[in-house]
C-alpha cells in the first residue's frame, strides 16, 4: 500500500524504508544518530554470565539521580541534600506553619509541627549544621509573608528600614513559634523580627538598586530629595548654596546659615467636594417607606421629643392642650428612672412586678425633680482671674433644681443661640489652627534646618542681610500676611491698638525658649509684654534707663544699682541694667531701649520724681539667642497659631455675647424694671495682663456689661473649672490621666473595633445615609496630602464639626527639626544599614509609635462626623447647623457642665460617652422606634440561625451563663447581648460546645442598665466610679481588685514577695493591651492557647481566636461542662457573704450583743435568702438534659473527593445526564 503521506514529503525524504535511509535523521542530534538502520530479527549477543550495566553515559535518567549537597553521589552527601531542602522549605513557609499553629487545636497536627521542628534543631547539630542553618534563614527571608510591603521598591534607605521593621515584625508575630528557644513567644519573636527585618531590608533594597544602577536616597523623615553630598542641605549638587549671617549670643561672633538658590515648593490645589445635591430623592420601597417615617418624625416624634427634653409645661403633640402637672424635665426624668426600675428587676420577675418597680421609678423621678424646684439655696461665687488681682464676691439665691441642673446638664437654661456661637468660635478656632498647621507643615517639608532658620530670623525682622532664595522670600511673605490678617481682627475687636499693631505688625512672631517650651500657656498670652519689665521712679528713670543703648555685647547679666534711699518706696525694689560683655561692639539701631509703658508725653511731664513709671525692655536677639531661642520657623509658626486660636475665638465668643439682646450696657441696665435686673449680673473688668494695668480685659467687650444670671455663671463656673484643672498637682494628674485614658482606648486594638461598629450603628440610628461614608474617607484621606485641600474638610473645619483640640494636636506634632538626624549613605549597605535602624528605632523611642493609634483613632470618629455633616448639607441644613448636628450624633466632648466635667477628670473618666449616648438612644426611641426594631430582628434572626446550625441547648446554655452575660440591648425587647452563632462543626473535631458572640461593645449603649456586681450598688456600670489611674495605682498597692470585687491573687507572703506581686499587678493594669505587646493581657491569652493551658472555667481555644478576641471579636464556645463549673463559683461567691453573715449572728448571740428573738430573726432572714438563691441555682442546674442537646451541622473538609462524592448526591447520580463525565470514583 502506498505511503498516504509521501506527498507532504520532499523528494528526498520520502520513506520507502529501503536500506539505512532514515527521513528523521538530520531532527537528531549527532551523536544519537545511527550508522546503520535496519530491521532485523535477532536479539544482539549479550553475556548471561554476567550482569547488564548500562554505560552512564547511554543513561537518560542518570542526570535526575539525587547525588547529594556537593554531587559525590554517597549517601552522606545525599542525606545532608535532603536536609538542607528540607529547612530551606520549612523556613520559606514559616508564616503558614504559624497560621496553622495559631488555627489548629488538633494535637496531631500541633505535635506533627513539633516533630518538624525538632528534627531541624537536630538537622543544625549534626553534619553540615552550617548549610543547613544558612538554608533555613534563607528561606525564612524569603518566605512572601515578610514581603507585603515591597521593600526593595521603597525610594529611601529610611523607608526601607520602616518597613523591614513592619513586614518582619508582621512576619515574627505569625510564624512558626517554638517553645524550648529563646524567643518563645509571639511578642519576642515579633520583637526581634523587626530588629532584624530593619537592619537587612535598607541592605538588600541598597543592593537591588545598586544593581539596577538606581539612585540610593536618604529619605529623612519630613524632608524631600535629601542627598548625601551634605547633612544640612536638601538640594541637588548643582543649586547655588550661599552663606547667612545670623546673630549669635551676646558678645560672640555671628553664626553662617546655608540656603539655596532654587526650591521647589507645591501651592495648595482646592478639591471640590462639597455635597451640592441637595433634594435627592430615594426610589422604590425605601421612598414608599420613607413617607409614613417621616410622617411620624415630624408630627410626633421630634415635637414630643422637644418637650421631653426642655423644663418646660408638656402639651399633647400637634395641639396646645396642655398635660396639667409636668413639665419636660420631670416627665423626661420619670421616664428614664421608670425604664431603670423595669431593666433592674430580676430577669425570671413576673411582668406585674416588672410593671410595678418601672412606675415606681417614674413617680420617683418625676416627684424628686419636682421638689428640688421649692428648695431654696444661696450660692457664693468668687471671681479669680489673673495674679494679683483682689477678688470679687457675688451671691446668688437659686433653688436645688437650678443648682443641679446647672452642674449637670450642658448648657442648662441658657440662650437659645448660645450653644451655636460657642461652636461658630470653635469653628473659627479649628480654621484658624488649620492653616497655621497647613504653613507650619509645608515649611517643615521644604526647607532644610538652615533655611528654616533663616526664616525665622526674617520674620523676627533680625535677617539684615538679603536672602537670594525666591522661595523664602515667597514664603515669608505667606506666612506674615497670615500672621497680619488674624491680627487684625484683635484690632476690628478693639482689643489691640492700631499704634500697637503699626509697631509689631512686621516682626511679631511666638517666641519659645527652650527651657519653658512644656511650661503651662496663659490665656492671651500674645498679648502679653514680652522682655523685662520693672517699675522704676521717674528720677530713676532719668538717671539710669533713659540713655541705655542694645548693643551686639548687651548680655542678660543684670548690672544691680545702688538705691535711692531718699526717694519714697523704693528701698527694697531691684532695680538693674543690663550689663555688656566683651566682644565685636555693633549699635542694634531698630532696638527702642527702656519703654515707657502707659505714659503719654503730658502725663510723665506731670509726674514728680518719686512717682513710679512703668519701662519695658525688649529682648535682644542676641539675648534671646542666650535664653535658648528655638530658631525653627515651622515650630514658631505652629505656636502663633496656637496662641491665636485659643485666645482669638474666644475673644470673639464674648463679643458676639456682647453683641445679643440679652447683653445690656451700663446705660440700658440704668432704664431697665427691677424685675429684669433681678435676672442680670455684671461681668468682671479683669486684666488678661495682671502686671499691665493698659491691658484688654479677660472678657474682651463684654466685660463690664450685664447678662443673664446663667450666662454669668455659667461662664464664670468654666473658667474656674479649667484654671483649676489645670495647675499645680491636678494639672500635673490631669496630664497622667489624660494618657492613661488614651491607653485604654486609643491604644486598644479591641475598642477601635468596637468604635468602627459601634459608629455603623450610630450613623444609622441618628437617620444618616451611608453613601456619604465613603466620601468622606476620601475626603479625609486626600486633604492635606500632596498639596491637595478638600473642600468640605475646610468647611467642616470651620463649623466646628471635629473635636476643639483636633487640630491644635496637629500643630503640636511639629517636631524640633533640629533633633532630626540624617540617613546617610556612604556606600556600605551593612553600615548604612545598622544606621538606619538605629535612627527608626530612636525615632520609636522619641516620637511614641502608639501616636499613630491615637490618630487612627481620631481619624475613624471624623470619618463618621464627616459622612453625617455631608448627610446634613444634601438635605438643605446650613453649614452651621450641619456642623451642631455632627457634632451631637457622634458624642461632642466639650461639655458645658462642670460638675461632669469635674467628674470626667476624677471619678469616673469615660463619663462623657454614656452622657453624650443616652440622649441620643432617647431621640431615636420616641423619634425613630423602628430602628431598634430592625436591630433587634437582625440580632434574633442571627441568633435562630446559631440554634440551627451551631448544635447544644441554648435554654440550658442561656441558664447556665453567668448573670453578667445574661443582659440584653438596652430594651427588654432586644436580643441578648451573648448571640449564638451559627458557626457548624468542621471535619471529625470534637464538638466541646456551640459558640456565643458578645456584641455588648459593638451597640452604642449597650450596656447602660448593667447593675450589680459594681462597686457602688444599683449605679450602672458606665458610670461606676474607678478613679482612672489613680484608681488602678491605689488598687494595685492595696491589694484589692475594684473591678472584680476580690483580694489581688498572690499576697500574704512577706513584704518583699508582696510587693512584686502589686508591682506586676500594676504593671499588668498599666500596659496597654495589645497583642504580642510583652506583659499584655492579650499576649499572654493568646500565649496561653498556644501552649494549649486548660482551664476548668473556659473552654479550649485556638491561638487565632485568642487573637481574634483580642482585636474585639469575643467569640468563645460555651461547654454545658465549663458552664456548670462557672455557675457553681458564682453560687459560692454568693452564698460566702450569707455564712460569714449567720456566723456573725451566732457571734453576737454568743457576746450576748443580740437576745433570743432577735438572732431567731435576723437568722430566718439570712436563711430565707440563702434559700431562694440555692433554689434559683437548681433550677437553672437542672434545666440541661443530654437528650435535648443537639450536635451541630458539620461541614466535612473540601477535598476534590468529597466535593465529587457531594454533588452526586446533589444531582442524584441515576437521573444525572453528566454522570457520566464524572470519575470513577
Amino acid at each position: 500500500m502506498a505511503d498516504p503521506f509521501s506527498k507532504y514529503l520532499n523528494k528526498d525524504e520520502q520513506n520507502i524504508l529501503e536500506g539505512n535511509k532514515n527521513p528523521f535523521n538530520k531532527y537528531l542530534d549527532a551523536s544519537d544518530k545511527p550508522s546503520d538502520f535496519k530491521l532485523s530479527n535477532e536479539d544482539p549477543p549479550v553475556d548471561y554470565t554476567k550482569p547488564y550495566k548500562m554505560p552512564s553515559e547511554q543513561d537518560p535518567f542518570a542526570k535526575y539521580l539525587d547525588k547529594g549537597y556537593f554531587n559525590t553521589g554517597t549517601q552522606e552527601d545525599i542525606n545532608l541534600g535532603k536536609k538542607v531542602s528540607n529547612a530551606f522549605s520549612l523556613g520559606f513557609r514559616d508564616t503558614v506553619r504559624g497560621l496553622r499553629q495559631m488555627s489548629s487545636a488538633n494535637e496531631d497536627v500541633l505535635d506533627k509541627l513539633r516533630s518538624e521542628q525538632k528534627e531541624l534543631y537536630k538537622d543544625f547539630e549534626g553534619p553540615g549544621g552550617y548549610l543547613v542553618a544558612a538554608a533555613y534563614f534563607g528561606g525564612a527571608i524569603l518566605d512572601p509573608a515578610g514581603w507585603l510591603l515591597p521593600v526593595t521598591k521603597s525610594r529611601t534607605l529610611y523607608k526601607m528600614a520602616k518597613y523591614g521593621a513592619i513586614n518582619s515584625g508582621i512576619a515574627g508575630a505569625l510564624g512558626y513559634v517554638d517553645e524550648e528557644s529563646i524567643l518563645d513567644s509571639r511578642a519576642k519573636q515579633a520583637a526581634a523580627s523587626a530588629v532584624g527585618g530593619s537592619i537587612l531590608s535598607p541592605i538588600i533594597g541598597a543592593g537591588v538598586k545598586k544593581f539596577k544602577g538606581e539612585k540610593i536616597e536618604l529619605g529623612i523623615p519630613g524632608y524631600k530629595d535629601r542627598t548625601d553630598i551634605d547633612i544640612s542641605l536638601k538640594s541637588a549638587a548643582s543649586n547655588n548654596l550661599h552663606k547667612q549671617k545670623l546673630f549669635n549670643e551676646a558678645g560672640l561672633n555671628k553664626r553662617d546659615a546655608i540656603n539655596r538658590d532654587k526650591i521647589d515648593i507645591q501651592d495648595n490645589e482646592f478639591i471640590k467636594d462639597t455635597p451640592s445635591n441637595r433634594k435627592e430623592m430615594l426610589r422604590g420601597v425605601r421612598a414608599f417607606y420613607k413617607q409614613f417615617t417621616d410622617m411620624w418624625e415630624e408630627r410626633v416624634g421630634k415635637p414630643l421629643y422637644r418637650q421631653i427634653s426642655k423644663d418646660e409645661q408638656i402639651t399633647i403633640p400637634g395641639t396646645q392642650i396642655p398635660v396639667r402637672g409636668l413639665t419636660g424635665a420631670e416627665l423626661g426624668t420619670g421616664a428614664a428612672s421608670g425604664i431603670y426600675g423595669y431593666q433592674t428587676s430580676e430577669d425570671d420577675a413576673p411582668i406585674t412586678t416588672k410593671l410595678g418597680r418601672m412606675g415606681i421609678g417614674f413617680l420617683a423621678g418625676a416627684g424628686g425633680i419636682k421638689a428640688t424646684k421649692k428648695i431654696g439655696q444661696t450660692k457664693t461665687f468668687t471671681r479669680q482671674f489673673g495674679k494679683g488681682q483682689e477678688d470679687e464676691v457675688v451671691e446668688v439665691t437659686e433653688s436645688v433644681h437650678d443648682l443641679l441642673g446647672r452642674w449637670f446638664i450642658d448648657n442648662y437654661k441658657m440662650p437659645a443661640n448660645y450653644k451655636s456661637l460657642q461652636a461658630s468660635a470653635q469653628g473659627h478656632a479649628a480654621h484658624m489652627a488649620s492653616r497655621f498647621s497647613d504653613l507650619a507643615i509645608k515649611i517643615q517639608k521644604n526647607l532644610t534646618e538652615d533655611e528654616s532658620k533663616i526664616l525665622f530670623n526674617m520674620l523676627e525682622g533680625d535677617n539684615i542681610f538679603k536672602v537670594q532664595s525666591e522661595a523664602i522670600n515667597k514664603i515669608s511673605k505667606e506666612a506674615r500676611d497670615l500672621i497680619t490678617e488674624y491680627a487684625q481682627e484683635y484690632v476690628d475687636m478693639g482689643i489691640l491698638s492700631p499704634a500697637t499693631f503699626l509697631k509689631n505688625r512686621d516682626t511679631y512672631l511666638k517666641r519659645t525658649y527652650s527651657k519653658y517650651k512644656d511650661d503651662t500657656r496663659e490665656f492671651g498670652e500674645e498679648l502679653r509684654l514680652r522682655g523685662a519689665y520693672q517699675k522704676v521712679t521717674k528720677q530713676e528713670y532719668e538717671d539710669y534707663y533713659k540713655d541705655q543703648i542694645a548693643f551686639t555685647t548687651t548680655s542678660l547679666r543684670e548690672k544691680p544699682i545702688k538705691e535711692l534711699e531718699d526717694v519714697p518706696g523704693a528701698k527694697g525694689k531691684l532695680k538693674y541694667l543690663f550689663e555688656d560683655v566683651a566682644g565685636k561692639k555693633e549699635r542694634l539701631n531698630n532696638h527702642r531701649g527702656w519703654e515707657l509703658l502707659n505714659t503719654s508725653e503730658k502725663q510723665y511731664a506731670k509726674l514728680g520724681p518719686g512717682d513710679e513709671v512703668e519701662m519695658r525692655w525688649e529682648f535682644t536677639k542676641p539675648q534671646r539667642v542666650g535664653l535658648g531661642e528655638i530658631e525653627d520657623a515651622s515650630f514658631a509658626i505652629a505656636e502663633t497659631g496656637r496662641a491665636f486660636s485659643s485666645t482669638l475665638p474666644q475673644l470673639k465668643f464674648y463679643d458676639s455675647l456682647a453683641k445679643q439682646p440679652y447683653t445690656y450696657t451700663k446705660g440700658q441696665y440704668a432704664e431697665l424694671s427691677q424685675d429684669i435686673k433681678d435676672t442680670l449680673v455684671k461681668m468682671p473688668t479683669t486684666r488678661i495682663d495682671p502686671k499691665n494695668p493698659a491691658s484688654r480685659f479677660r472678657y474682651g467687650n463684654l466685660a463690664d456689661k450685664y447678662v443673664p444670671e446663667e450666662v454669668y455663671k455659667d461662664l464664670l463656673s468654666t473658667t474656674r473649672h479649667y484654671n483649676t484643672m489645670g495647675s499645680g498637682f491636678w494639672g500635673k494628674y490631669k496630664k497622667l490621666n489624660s494618657v492613661w485614658k488614651v491607653s485604654k482606648t486609643a491604644w486598644n486594638p479591641t475598642v477601635h473595633t468596637n468604635n468602627i461598629v459601634s459608629n455603623f450603628i450610630l450613623h444609622d440610628l441618628i437617620d444618616a445615609d451611608f453613601k456619604y461614608l465613603p466620601k468622606a474617607f476620601k475626603a479625609l484621606m486626600a486633604h492635606n496630602k500632596d498639596g491637595k485641600v478638600s473642600e468640605v474638610v475646610r468647611l467642616a473645619e470651620r463649623s466646628g464639626v471635629f473635636e476643639a483640640d483636633f487640630v491644635t494636636k496637629e500643630l503640636g506634632k511639629i517636631q524640633d527639626l533640629a533633633i532630626a538626624m540624617p540617613y546617610k549613605y556612604d556606600g556600605n549597605a551593612w553600615n548604612s544599614g545598622v544606621t538606619a535602624a538605629g535612627k527608626i528605632f530612636e525615632d520609636i523611642r522619641k516620637n511614641n509609635p502608639l501616636a499613630k493609634l491615637t490618630d487612627w483613632y481620631r481619624l475613624e470618629d471624623h470619618i463618621f462626623r464627616l459622612s453625617v455633616f455631608q448627610d446634613r448639607l444634601a438635605k438643605g441644613y446650613t453649614a452651621a447647623e450641619a456642623g451642631l448636628d455632627a457634632r451631637r450624633a457622634f458624642i461632642d466632648y466639650n461639655i458645658n457642665a462642670p460638675a461632669i466635667n469635674w467628674m470626667r477628670q476624677t471619678a469616673t473618666p469615660f463619663l462623657a460617652y454614656t452622657y453624650r449616648i443616652v440622649p441620643l438612644l432617647a431621640e431615636t426611641a420616641v423619634v425613630r422606634p423602628w430602628k431598634y426594631l430592625k436591630y433587634a430582628a437582625l440580632g434574633y434572626g442571627l441568633n435562630s440561625m446559631g440554634e440551627l446550625v451551631g448544635g447544644g441547648d441554648e435554654k440550658a446554655e442561656r441558664a447556665l451563663m453567668q448573670e453578667k452575660q445574661k443582659g440584653k440591648f438596652i430594651f427588654d425587647f432586644m436580643p441578648y447581648r451573648e448571640i449564638k452563632m451559627p458557626i457548624p462543626k468542621f471535619g471529625d473535631k470534637p464538638f466541646e460546645g456551640p459558640k456565643y458572640m458578645n456584641f455588648t461593645r459593638f451597640v452604642p449603649g449597650g450596656d447602660i442598665f448593667d447593675v450589680g456586681g459594681n462597686l457602688v450598688p444599683f449605679l450602672p456600670a458606665p458610670v461606676q466610679p474607678n478613679f482612672g489611674l489613680m484608681g488602678e495605682v491605689l488598687s494595685s498597692m492595696l491589694g484589692f481588685d475594684l473591678y472584680g470585687q476580690r483580694k489581688t491573687r498572690g499576697l500574704g507572703i512577706n513584704d518583699w514577695e508582696d510587693a512584686k506581686v502589686k508591682g506586676k499587678d500594676l504593671f499588668q493594669d498599666l500596659i496597654p493591651n495589645i497583642p504580642f505587646l510583652p506583659g499584655s493581657y492579650s499576649t499572654q491569652r493568646i500565649d496561653s492557647a498556644r501552649k494549649g493551658k486548660e482551664s476548668p472555667y473556659r473552654s479550649k481555644e485556638t491561638e487565632l481566636e485568642a487573637l481574634f478576641r483580642s482585636l474585639g471579636f469575643k467569640i468563645e464556645t460555651k461547654s454545658i461542662g465549663k458552664l456548670k463549673t462557672l455557675k457553681a463559683s458564682e453560687l459560692n461567691r454568693k452564698i460566702k457573704p450569707i455564712r460569714e453573715n449567720i456566723r456573725d449572728i451566732n457571734n453576737d448571740l454568743y457576746k450576748g450583743l443580740i437576745d433570743k428573738k432577735q438572732y431567731e430573726k435576723k437568722l430566718k432572714y439570712q436563711k430565707d435568702l440563702l434559700k431562694k438563691i440555692v433554689s434559683k441555682y437548681r433550677t437553672a442546674f437542672s434545666i440541661y438534659e443530654e437528650k435535648n442537646y443537639k450536635q451541630p451541622i458539620r461541614i466535612d473538609d473540601f477535598t476534590p473527593l468529597n466535593i465529587g462524592q457531594q454533588t452526586e448526591i446533589l444531582l442524584k447520580k441515576d437521573g444525572n445526564p453528566f454522570s457520566k463525565y464524572l470519575d470513577a470514583r
